[in-house]
C-alpha cells in the first residue's frame, strides 16, 4: 500500500513507476482493465496533454483500479463509529510548535541580492498577453491572470529559497534551462511553455535522480525520443505580427543572466551552510533524541 498526499508531483511518468512496483515490472499487469501494456498506456496519456483531453482523465481506467481516496473529514463523517481493534478512532487535536532558524547564516551576503534578484525577473513566458504588438488588442483578465500568475512563480522561488539550498539550485537550473530553450524555439517562430518543456525533457534527458526510471531497452527509448518530439511538434507557431518580438527576447535574455548571477552565487553553498538543516539535525540528535519523528 502507497500512502502519499500528493501522487503525481511532477509528472504522471512518477505514478508510472510507483505502480510498476505494484505489477512487478509486468507491463500486463492491468490487462483485465483493458490495458495491454502499462508504459504504452502512460506514453499516450503524456501525448493527450497536447490535445483538448487531460492527463488524469486519459488515466481514467487505470486510476479507477489503484487509487482509493479518503480524507480525515470524509472518514470522520462517513464513519463515525469506525474502530480499529474494536477501538474507538481517536482524532487528536493538533499542537503546534514553532522552531526557528536564521536563513541569513545560509546565504551569507548573498540573501538580499538573491531576493532583490528574483524580485526583477521578467519572466516573460508567463505573461506573453503583455508583449503584444501595440496596437493588438489585449485580453484584460487574461492579462490579469498573467500578472498573478508572474507573482505566484516568484513566490515559488523564495519558499523553495527558504525551503534549502539545494532545492533552491534545483528550481534555478531547471528556470536556466527552461527560459534558454525558450528562447532558442522563439528565434525558430516557436512558443514554449514549462509543461510543454518538462514533458520534452523528462523523455529526452531524465534527472541525474531518476537514472533508474531511464529507458531500460532500445524500443523504450525509441519510444521517449518519438514522445518528446510529438510534443515540440504541437508547439503553437508563433505570429509575428502579433508579439513585439525584440521586448520579448529582450525580457527573456534579462532573466537568463539574472538566474544565471543568481547561480553562480549559490552554486558553491555547502550543505553545513544550511541553517535549516542544521537546525533539523539538532532537534533530532537533541530535543526529539529518542522519540518516534516523523519527518517531511
Amino acid at each position: 500500500i502507497l500512502l502519499t498526499a500528493t501522487p503525481i508531483n511532477n509528472t504522471i511518468l512518477d505514478l508510472y513507476y510507483q505502480l510498476m512496483l505494484v505489477a512487478q515490472n509486468d507491463r500486463t499487469y492491468f490487462s483485465a482493465a483493458g490495458i495491454g501494456d502499462l508504459r504504452k498506456y502512460f506514453l499516450a496519456a503524456r501525448r493527450s496533454a497536447a490535445t483538448d483531453q487531460s492527463e488524469t482523465a486519459a488515466l481514467f481506467n487505470l486510476l479507477e483500479e489503484v487509487v482509493i481516496r479518503r480524507t480525515r473529514a470524509y472518514v470522520r463523517k462517513a464513519y463515525p463509529q469506525a474502530t480499529i481493534n474494536g477501538e474507538p478512532i481517536n482524532w487528536p487535536e493538533r499542537e503546534l510548535e514553532t522552531v526557528r532558524y536564521n536563513l541569513e547564516e545560509t546565504y551569507q551576503g548573498i540573501y538580499d541580492d538573491v531576493v532583490e534578484a528574483i524580485d526583477e525577473l521578467a519572466l516573460a513566458p508567463y505573461s506573453l498577453e503583455g508583449y503584444k504588438q501595440v496596437g493588438i488588442e489585449r485580453d484584460a483578465m487574461e492579462l490579469g491572470r498573467e500578472q498573478a500568475l508572474v507573482g505566484i512563480f516568484k513566490s515559488r522561488f523564495l519558499k523553495r529559497f527558504e525551503s534549502s539550498v539545494e532545492a533552491f539550485r534545483i528550481s534555478v537550473g531547471r528556470a536556466l534551462a527552461f527560459f534558454k530553450t525558450f528562447g532558442d524555439l522563439l528565434d525558430e517562430g516557436k512558443l514554449l511553455d514549462s509543461s510543454e518543456f518538462r514533458h520534452a525533457l523528462r523523455y529526452l534527458e531524465p534527472e541525474a535522480e531518476d537514472n533508474e526510471a531511464a529507458p531500460t531497452s532500445q524500443a523504450e527509448a525509441l519510444d521517449d525520443h518519438e514522445a518528446a518530439r510529438a510534443v515540440l511538434d504541437e508547439l503553437p507557431e508563433l505570429d509575428p505580427e502579433e508579439y513585439d518580438l525584440a521586448r520579448l527576447r529582450e525580457a527573456v535574455s534579462h532573466d537568463v543572466a539574472r538566474l544565471t548571477e543568481i547561480w553562480k552565487r549559490v552554486e558553491d553553498i555547502t550543505a553545513e551552510r544550511d541553517a535549516k538543516l542544521k537546525r533539523i539535525k539538532a532537534l533530532l540528535t537533541e530535543d526529539l533524541r529518542g522519540k518516534k519523528v516523523v519527518l517531511f
